[in-house]
């Protein structure tokens, strides 16, 4: 077995063993081509489910209909990565806040491959940031604006 077959292997049971991050391939029109065991912990497919799928789906309807898949993946084309965050949606319906990266992948040739998606749950991050806002704005006890709201 050569050494690129057997770092080939180690690579993909290091993706496959990652658990707290999404990391999966899209083809170059964002077909979902691989998924990870994160990946179905975040977003609840199967790999036979999703595979083969436009990743378009993870977004809410409104941005599918704007387009805003294909605007993030645009914007990695242009800049090798595109990085954000929002509202993701799961197989059930339910959404999390999301940090989103997705880098291109090209050849030696730098024809583009595709690209790889890395999605991260930080809901309870967001949570407690919009709490800490709120409290820098608001009275505790009152629920009332401070005067941060009036200046």
């Amino acid at each position: 077995m050569s050494n690129d077959h057997l770092t080939d292997i180690a690579y993909r049971h290091f993706i496959e063993s990652v658990k707290d991050y999404a990391i999966y391939m899209l083809s170059a029109d964002g077909t979902v081509i691989s998924w990870n065991e994160g990946a179905r912990r975040a977003k609840g497919y199967l790999s036979d489910e999703i595979i083969g799928r436009y990743f378009g789906l993870f977004y809410s309807e409104a941005e599918q209909l704007s387009g805003v898949p294909a605007k993030n993946l645009e914007i990695a084309l242009r800049s090798g990565q595109f990085e954000g965050e929002g509202w993701r949606y799961r197989k059930d319906g339910s959404r999390f806040w999301a940090h989103v990266m997705i880098d291109t992948i090209r050849d030696e040739q730098n024809t583009l491959l595709g690209f790889a998606k890395i999605t991260r749950d930080i809901s309870e991050q967001k949570a407690i940031n919009d709490r800490i806002a709120w409290m820098a704005r608001y009275d505790a006890l009152t629920g009332l604006p401070n005067r941060v709201e009036f200046f």
